[in-house]
Order: C-alpha cells, then sequence, then structure tokens
C-alpha cells in the first residue's frame, strides 16, 4: 500500500469522521452552552444566568440523593453483573446435558443485533436491488450500480 493509497483511504473516510464528530460534539456543546442560561423548556425566552444554574445545583439536596442513589445503583448493578456473569460462565463450562443449548440460549442475544446488521447492510448495499445504488443512479451521481460487497 503505497502513499496515495493512504491518503485516499483517509480522504474516504474523512466525511464520516466529520460527521461522527458533529453527532457528537453539537449535542455536547449546545448543552454546556444551554447551561449558562435560564431557559423555558418549549418558549423561545431565555436569560443569561452564567454559573447560577451549577450553583443552584451545588445546593440542591435532591440533586445530592440523585447522585448518591446514581452511585448505589452503578456500584451494586456493575457487581451483580460480574458476579452472575462469572457464575453462569462457570456453570456452562461444565459437562451436563444441554450445554451445548444452554450456551446458544445464552449466547443467542448477543449474536442477534450483528446478524440483523449484518443482513440488513448486505440488502442496502446489494449491486442490483440495493437502497444506496438506486439513490446514487436517481440523482446521477453514478452510471453503473457499484459492487460494494464482491
Amino acid at each position: 500500500m503505497g502513499f496515495n493509497d493512504t491518503r485516499t483511504g483517509i480522504l474516504l473516510i474523512l466525511p464520516t469522521v466529520l460527521l461522527l464528530c458533529l453527532l457528537i460534539l453539537f449535542p455536547i456543546l449546545y448543552n454546556i452552552w444551554i447551561s449558562f442560561y435560564a431557559k423555558h423548556a418549549f418558549l423561545p425566552m431565555q436569560s443569561w444566568v452564567q454559573f447560577g444554574n451549577y450553583l443552584d445545583l451545588l445546593v440542591d439536596e435532591q440533586f445530592w440523593i440523585s447522585v448518591k442513589l446514581s452511585f448505589i445503583f452503578t456500584a451494586t448493578s456493575t457487581a451483580f453483573q460480574i458476579v452472575l456473569g462469572v457464575a453462569v460462565a462457570l456453570l456452562l463450562q461444565q459437562r451436563f446435558m444441554g450445554r451445548l443449548f444452554a450456551r446458544g440460549v445464552i449466547l443467542f442475544p448477543y449474536m442477534l443485533p450483528t446478524i440483523v446488521s449484518i443482513v440488513l447492510w448486505k440488502w442496502v448495499l446489494n449491486d442490483q436491488y440495493g437502497i444506496v445504488n438506486y439513490l446514487l443512479q436517481a440523482w446521477h451521481i453514478i452510471k453503473q450500480p457499484i459492487v460494494w460487497i464482491g
């Protein structure tokens, strides 16, 4: 792979990276900006309060109770998931009748989203009836269908 191949690869993924950055950064930056205002939920009224919202949080008893409960919930649910996960893994490692079926039942929910995603993308990117080639041809961007998955 030469220099031009690397540059072409970077140029091909650049729009995707920029879009993802915008989709991630815009909500974060907007929320930081709006946190300095007292804004009505539905009406376009707002007033600049600087750090007033943050100062209100520091003295709000309900906020600190919710922080405490969030930490308790996170710690207990994480510990429970780890203990339960290790216990089930050790149980499924033992030899017993129906072990392979049990493993399949346990792992099926983890595999299903991946399988659905693969089938969906194969359909969307199909060179004969996929929506991507259809739209690109309808918009006169390409003349021939592109074989995305060869």
